[in-house]
């Protein structure tokens, strides 16, 4: 814990001549550290310095400053512990000053950024402030008449014409302007404030902090009547005057501890009741305890409804708590800790439980070392564990989260290039969680040497201040030996008081499978492309609407347009939907996702065509229903067909007027001719159809007997190219 002050400001805080923190305040701060059981860093330096280091900076824990309504909205102030008056300084040479307005249009110093400072401005806007680093410096300004007063505290004021020697400035007037002199917080850390409050009130409780107030400004007072006393007996040996003087001080010493031990009693109960805690006195050797109304409010009952005993606290502790409530109260009864300190819960009125945070601490004891008083509080922490406990489940929340999200973490904080990592940051690519991230060097050479340059240019560009986010997808060394394609995307998220980027969080990915994904995504588009683009057959697809989104070159030059006016084109401008077939291959693709079969489609300018089509429905990744459609152009097939039928028809004309037939035959594997087709008189002639010839087993069958060797002396011959002419006698149907 650090505590910041002004360098210079005797006899309350200022560098002694070996440069260590010196004075009233810096005795106190020694005492809290051992009553708060902490350690505390004394920081002395330019008070406008120390100012910004607490209120905005926040590197200073506590510090110490007069209150005013203005900075009590910029810091928290404890209950003070000084009141400090200020005096007007003016050169020996000066005419005296009987108020403060007789120094308005004149140049006055003051401490820079003091109370003292506010209020003047505030209330005497007229007076020319001359603001020091110092008091001292705001003294000797008077002593060189550069400057027509000094207002300064009263105490630092004496204590700086003594120790510099300065000779010819004097203090003028009454005392002015009390100011209250307080510990002081960053506004809003009341848990470090109720801390101070409470060790205060200890040191108040027994007499420590009258203690050093008697070492720094009584001892100075007293000093010097003391030397007197010590001549006064050597001169007037030990005469009956001085011995009435001394009794008559001690006497009005003692009146004066008094009443401030009974104040500092109030203040440490007030200060306590004041924020809400509970007070308790416990007197072990009567085994009574003072209840204040607030411990007992805070349990929900009146004043009269606990009696002062010791049994009332502890029958009111969880029976889950008791055990450690005890034995943490009795380790500090023993001496084994600083102070008494337990979390648990108390019954309340409402037979409900309260978590309290109890605290206390022994103050007295008896002439053998034995406790004999304890006094503490109950601060109710309810709120506080109910908080702990969600944070607690967000904490768990988040670590689940974190542990089983497929995002690394990272935390970058710019200024100290120092790195945090969430371990799945190293898991993802093989390598054990580390503290830190590795070198900058080790970590871009595991970059692949592709990838380097632009992720090293981003970083840099971050550094640079150029700037404020960078994201990009770089293959990275997996701990196996290969590469992994990883996605970062970072953000700055912190900025100092220049506006200078401060601190970066970002997240990582292993995106290997979506790459690999989107590489074999790609071949398949590439293949498609290929496909589409060499097909002879149009190729169209469609969206859910029915338009036509894409044509392949086929179809721009079947349907002599372009793929972009193919795209706009109408199922009346493509299809002749006048055409009876073009209803039945709708009805057939919707009930069974394709259709096959032939159409007439229009050409550019309405030209029609023949085509023979084959449409299917698919669904994209999305859910979308989207068609296809493969078309080609049958004209020419047509035709041909309408050719050979005319041919057939024209042999069939041939073969009702002539008395021969010719026909086709074709050597079998058992070496028989077998009938392939006939033209002409083939049935008039045989007394046959063809299919029954073929039935009856062909020319062989019907052979005369004493020709077939005739017969199978041609085939030979046809075996060998050869042209056969013969006769044969053959036997024919019965009609």
């Amino acid at each position: 814990m650090i505590f910041g002050s002004d360098h210079f400001f005797p006899p309350y805080e200022y560098l002694n001549k070996n440069g260590q923190p010196e004075g009233f305040n810096i005795d106190i701060i020694h005492e809290l550290a051992n009553e708060m059981n902490v350690e505390i860093i004394v920081k002395l330096g330019d008070w406008v310095q120390i100012r910004k280091e607490l209120e905005v900076d926040g590197t200073i824990d506590f510090s110490d400053m007069f209150y005013s309504e203005r900075r009590d909205s910029i810091v928290d102030y404890a209950y003070p512990h000084d009141i400090i008056f200020n005096k007007v300084y003016l050169h020996k040479a000066s005419t005296p000053i009987l108020e403060i307005s007789t120094l308005n249009h004149k140049k006055v110093a003051v401490l820079q950024g003091s109370v003292l400072e506010e209020y003047l401005q505030a209330k005497f806007p007229e007076i020319n402030l001359i603001p020091q680093g110092t008091e001292s410096e705001a003294i000797h300004l008077v002593s060189e008449k550069l400057c027509d007063a000094a207002i300064v505290t009263n105490v630092s004021g004496k204590e700086l014409l003594k120790e510099s020697k300065v000779n010819n400035v004097i203090g003028y007037g009454n005392m002015i302007l009390p100011s209250e002199y307080c510990f002081v917080v960053k506004e809003g850390n009341t848990q470090l404030l109720k801390k101070i409050d409470l060790a205060m009130a200890n040191l108040n409780a027994n007499g420590t902090i009258e203690k050093l107030r008697e070492k720094w400004f009584e001892e100075r007072i007293f000093g010097i009547s003391q030397n007197y006393i010590k001549l006064g007996i050597i001169i007037l040996l030990l005469s009956l005057l001085i011995s009435y003087l001394l009794n008559f001080v001690l006497n009005l010493r003692i009146r004066k501890r008094n009443e401030q031990l009974h104040l500092s009693e109030e203040r440490w109960k007030f200060a306590l009741e004041g924020s809400g805690d509970g007070v308790w006195d416990w007197n072990i050797e009567t085994n009574k305890v003072f209840f204040s109304p607030q411990w007992k409010k805070m349990l929900g009952y009146e004043a009269h409804e606990i009696e002062n005993t010791f049994e009332e606290w502890g029958k009111r502790i969880h029976p889950d708590d008791q055990e450690k409530a005890f034995a943490d109260l009795n380790k500090h009864l023993a001496g084994e800790t600083h102070y008494y300190s337990s979390e648990h819960r108390a019954l309340c009125k409402n037979g409900k439980y309260k978590w309290i945070l109890d605290r206390g601490k022994v103050i007295s004891k008896t002439p053998e070392g034995k406790p004999l008083r304890v006094i503490g509080t109950h601060t109710d922490i309810s709120e506080q564990i109910k908080t702990q406990g969600a944070l607690k489940e967000s904490r768990d929340q988040l670590k689940i989260i974190i542990e089983n999200t497929p995002l690394a973490i990272w935390d970058w904080n710019i200024k100290t290039d120092n790195w945090f990592a969430t371990p799945k940051y190293y898991t993802m690519l093989g390598y054990e969680p580390e503290n830190t991230l590795p070198d900058r060097e080790v970590w871009l050479n595991r970059v692949h040497p592709d990838d380097r340059e632009t992720v090293a240019s981003k970083i840099t560009n971050i550094i640079n201040h150029k700037d404020l986010e960078y994201s990009y997808d770089a293959r990275m060394l997996h701990a196996d030996g290969t590469y992994r394609w990883q996605s970062v995307i970072g953000h700055v998220i912190e900025f100092d008081n220049e506006g200078i980027a401060e601190r970066m969080l970002g997240v990582r990915i292993d995106i290997s499978e979506r790459k690999k994904a989107e590489n074999e995504l790609y071949e398949s588009n590439e293949k498609l492309q290929a496909f589409l683009n060499n097909s002879i057959d149009a190729i169209l697809l469609t969206t859910p609407d029915g338009k036509i989104y894409s044509a392949n070159p086929a179809a721009c030059q079947m349907l002599e347009r372009t793929e972009k006016e193919i795209c706009i084109l109408t199922r009346d401008e493509l299809v002749d939907t006048s055409d009876p077939r073009l209803l039945k291959l709708i009805d057939e693709r919707t009930k069974t996702g394709k259709a096959n079969g032939e159409i007439t489609m229009f050409r550019k300018d309405k030209k029609h065509f023949q085509a023979e089509i084959s449409t299917a429905l698919f669904k994209n990744r999305d859910g979308f229903t989207y068609s296809s459609l493969i078309i080609r152009d049958i004209s020419e097939r047509i035709k041909s067909q309408e050719i050979i039928r005319l041919n057939e028809e024209r042999f069939r004309l041939i073969s009702s007027v002539i008395s021969d037939y010719m026909f086709e035959s074709r050597i079998s594997e058992k070496g028989n001719l077998e009938l392939v087709w006939t033209f002409g008189a083939f049935e008039s002639i045989t007394g046959y159809t063809p299919d029954e010839f073929i039935a009856i087993g062909g020319f062989r069958a019907t052979i005369h007997p004493e020709d077939i060797t005739i017969d199978e002396k041609d085939l030979e011959k046809l075996q060998r190219n050869q042209n056969v002419v013969t006769e044969l006698r053959t036997f024919m149907a019965k009609f």
